[in-house]
């Protein structure tokens, strides 16, 4: 089984994803994240991230 999908952050938003998160309820993690911005747009539009060369700041996630 298939338990999550990885996607470039610079390419969100974008219809897969919200397909994958709203109609199939996977979670969806973002690769690779290098500043603040990139995780801003992960926890908008996806579940977690993976992060490379910089300390995330800590985002309030609704």
């Amino acid at each position: 089984d298939i338990a999550f999908t990885s996607y470039a952050a610079g390419d969100l938003p974008n219809q897969f994803v919200s397909f994958v998160r709203q109609r199939l309820k996977m979670p969806v993690i973002t690769w690779t994240v290098h500043d603040q911005p990139a995780v801003e747009l992960t926890f908008k539009y996806a579940d977690q991230m993976t992060f490379e060369g910089f300390e995330p700041d800590l985002v309030k996630v609704a």
